[in-house]
């Protein structure tokens, strides 16, 4: 049964401290769907580095519902915001786009798709401006790599009456939406939203409560040498009821693809980002939702619910696979994708940079951490994973495939002794016998490459992703005791002039 407009405004005002624009639906957990399907996706890595190419596909399952869906991609180094757009998919509908490296040297993002879009056209150079002024790494660089967050912030359930949202971007038997440019899509740019007075309006605009169905597919592809990778994204599923529990409505988070601003108090309220309490970086109405913002039933805080999320993806452990072996031209990177950490911790820019953090409860914390040197410096220092002695290295163990470890003698059985590493960015990209990065990686990666130097060319890694037992201002304790870390093992092989590429997804222990 569709929700009246009475009874979201009822919902809302039963929710007690629900925010303004947030409409609490019936979920009262969020869990990742093994099966790809879910309410919110995160695609672990893209890049247009070198020759690469990154390829999306975005499909709505669900044969009954609109989706109004946030897709916003953001830097490898610090999850800034390089791009960001609506996508209003029709039900059973599939957008895609292609993001590939421009003249200028930007990521572009090219889409030929029908679906509706806010804006209503979305192809475009990423954009620069909260990117690093001081990095040594060019702007333009500092666009080519990140990852991606996709969001069903609003359902567009059935409404045939001629007008409706849901007529405007149903697509008829001509493959296209009825009119994308109809009143009822652009009254959804309403600044008027996210307001406390705006919350019963939802329904009256053609939105409804998020339920799922979103699932995505990416592909890599260099296109010199036509190797390719290719994944699925990580699927987040708000769900309800007994065990195990159910997929059902999540909160209404849906809000307008506007640049006007809004304050650092109703930042906070929407956000765990710590920049945007801070006041560093001026929140707007296109920066929400996140994948902090409160999307399940009781949880009004962002910086809880950014727990929440960050514990089904908390990880003691990651293992994967490694070909370096120069018979067949062999290359390995491990991407190591880590969506939450912007909610935790990010560095500002400027004259005087530093780091702001913000505790368990999603508060802002002063770190004394100020620092006037080169930036990009700054995020491989801070922005690394933290053991539990506190210091920035992380273990791991590497093995032959024959049971050999990395250690001084070089023939022991296993576990062998770990050795340190660090992990730097929010989208690290390690290495494996890359000559300390003096030789290419397989994905052409720059902005948060590392690199392992191994004995032995094949093999297994596993790396001790166990973090403190306390938040990452150091101040509280924190639910979340594993690494948020998502990813795969990319390789690259060649046969002569035939070259081939393989995803390995990271196996984990949590």
């Amino acid at each position: 049964m569709k929700k009246s407009s009475i009874a979201l405004g009822v919902a809302a005002l039963m929710a007690g401290a629900a925010q303004a624009g947030i409409v609490q639906g019936s979920a009262s957990t969020i869990a990742v769907n093994p099966n790809g399907i879910g309410h919110k996706l995160v695609i672990p890595y893209f890049t247009t580095q070198g020759n690469n190419a990154t390829l999306i596909n975005i499909v709505n399952t669900d044969r009954t519902n609109g989706k109004a869906v946030k897709v916003r991609f953001r830097g490898a180094a610090n999850s800034d915001d390089l791009y960001d757009f609506q996508v209003l998919l029709s039900p059973g509908d599939v957008w895609t786009a292609a993001l590939t490296q421009g003249a200028d040297g930007r990521t572009q993002l090219t889409t030929s798709d029908n679906s509706c879009t806010r804006p209503a056209s979305v192809n475009g150079s990423f954009l620069t401006g909260r990117l690093d002024p001081n990095s040594t790494r060019s702007l333009e660089e500092q666009t080519r790599e990140g990852y991606v967050e996709i969001i069903n912030m609003a359902d567009i359930p059935v409404n045939t009456a001629s007008g409706s949202l849901y007529m405007s971007i149903k697509h008829g038997s001509n493959g296209k939406p009825g009119n994308c440019n109809a009143a009822a899509v652009t009254a959804l740019d309403d600044d008027n939203l996210g307001q406390a007075s705006a919350t019963a309006s939802y329904t009256a605009l053609g939105l409804d409560f998020p339920s799922t169905g979103l699932t995505a597919d990416w592909i890599i592809i260099n296109q010199a040498t036509t190797a390719a990778w290719s994944g699925s994204a990580t699927a987040f599923e708000a769900r309800s009821g007994g065990t195990p529990a159910a997929a059902t409505t999540a909160n209404i988070v849906y809000f307008p693809q506007s640049g006007s601003g809004v304050s650092t108090t109703t930042a906070g309220l929407y956000s765990s980002d710590p920049l945007f309490i801070n006041g560093d970086v001026q929140a707007a109405y296109y920066d929400f939702p996140d994948l902090s913002t409160p999307y399940i039933n009781g949880v009004t805080s962002a910086g809880v619910y950014r727990n929440t999320l960050a514990s089904t993806i908390a990880r003691s452990s990651v293992i994967n696979e490694f070909v370096t072996s120069d018979a067949i031209a062999a290359q390995t990177d491990l991407v190591f994708s880590q969506p939450l950490r912007r909610y935790y911790a990010a560095v500002t820019y400027g004259a005087t940079a530093g780091v702001v953090r913000v505790n368990s409860v999603g508060a802002v914390v002063s770190t004394g951490e100020v620092y006037t040197s080169n930036n990009t410096a700054l995020i491989n220092r801070v922005l690394c994973v933290r053991r539990p002695t506190g210091s920035q290295l992380l273990a791991f163990a590497a093995f032959d495939r024959e049971e050999q470890t990395l250690t001084p003698s070089g023939a022991v059985i296993s576990p062998g002794t770990p050795t340190q590493f660090n992990i730097c960015g929010e989208v690290a990209v390690t290495s494996i016998n890359a000559g300390d990065n003096t030789q290419p990686s397989a994905l052409s990666a720059t902005l948060a490459r590392n690199n392992i130097e191994l004995p032995f060319a094949d093999g297994w890694i596993r790396f001790n992703t166990t973090l403190d037992p306390v938040d990452q201002a150091g101040t509280a304790p924190n639910v979340v005791t594993g690494l948020p870390i998502i990813g795969n093992a990319h390789l690259r092989a060649a046969n002569g002039a035939v070259n081939y590429g393989f995803t390995w997804p990271h196996k984990y222990n949590n």
